[in-house]
């Protein structure tokens, strides 16, 4: 009688066969790879996947050659979407090879930490994006992102006076709203956002969310901004009698709360 581990051994292989012919493994490594695995909630869809990726870090070639054309396909994707020179796809792709091909001091490539939860794309697209994030982060000018006079122009004359009046009070309580927020994904949803420009449904993938949440996500991040940032003004404003002040600052920082925080977190 067959053992039930054979038969999903097959599967896996004839699941790579049916979409990269070339690819060779040997079952032996199939079955290794697929003990370590919780295989009650295996996908049955991410086999052929895992079963190149296996085969990719045993040699051969084809699956390297494989895994090499997904490594610079999202390496194009991830510089496409954050808008950068195309130059940096190579850099990004040298970047990300290294780092999932090659193994460190007594272990295995970073590769082999796949595990068919998400489609190897969408795994391969996320490791690209924080690729091209760091080396975009390591050439990044220290000029501010953004021009004190675009942030003038897109507020009501009425309420650039006052915060002209107060630009010091309230980049401190913006720059004091950011620092109390005590969840680490909103500082770095934030940062990702306002600083490096990634779009929504980047970070969706990202954070394993739909893009709509993470529009939601910024609309209550903004909100909580704006009602710390109201406080602290309270506080530092409203023994001198400026509460009518306050009330046109609130309207101010609604008005390019997005460029001020860009302009706070360039600086950072």
């Amino acid at each position: 009688m067959s053992d039930p581990g054979d038969a999903l051994v097959a599967e896996t292989i004839a699941a790579c066969a049916r979409t990269w012919p070339d690819v060779r493994v040997d079952q032996a490594v199939v079955a290794a790879r697929l003990g370590r695995l919780d295989a009650s909630g295996l996908d049955a869809s991410r086999l052929a996947e895992l079963c190149l990726v296996w085969a990719c870090l045993t040699g051969d070639p084809a699956a390297q050659r494989a895994i090499d054309r997904a490594i610079h396909a999202e390496a194009q994707r991830a510089v496409t979407e954050l808008r950068k020179p195309a130059w940096l796809v190579d850099e990004v792709h040298q970047e990300l090879g290294q780092r999932l091909l090659v193994a460190g001091e007594g272990g295995e490539p970073r590769l082999a930490t796949y595990a068919g939860k998400a489609a190897l794309g969408r795994w391969l697209g996320v490791t690209a994006m924080r690729t091209a994030l760091n080396l975009t982060r390591r050439d990044r000018p220290e000029a501010p992102l953004v021009d004190d006079e675009v942030a003038a122009a897109l507020i009501p004359p009425e309420l650039a006076i006052v915060r002209e009046r107060y630009r010091t009070e309230v980049e401190a309580a913006i720059r004091a709203a950011f620092d109390s927020l005590d969840n680490p994904r909103d500082r770095n949803l934030l940062r990702l956002y306002y600083l490096e420009h990634v779009g929504l449904e980047q970070l969706g993938q990202m954070f394993g969310v739909h893009g709509s949440t993470v529009s939601r996500w910024l609309t209550a991040l903004r909100e909580a901004i704006v009602e710390e940032t109201r406080g602290y003004l309270a506080e530092r404003l409203g023994p001198a009698g400026n509460f009518a002040d306050i009330d046109s600052l609130i309207r101010a920082v609604h008005s390019d709360l997005d460029l001020t925080l860009s302009r706070i977190l360039g600086t950072r």
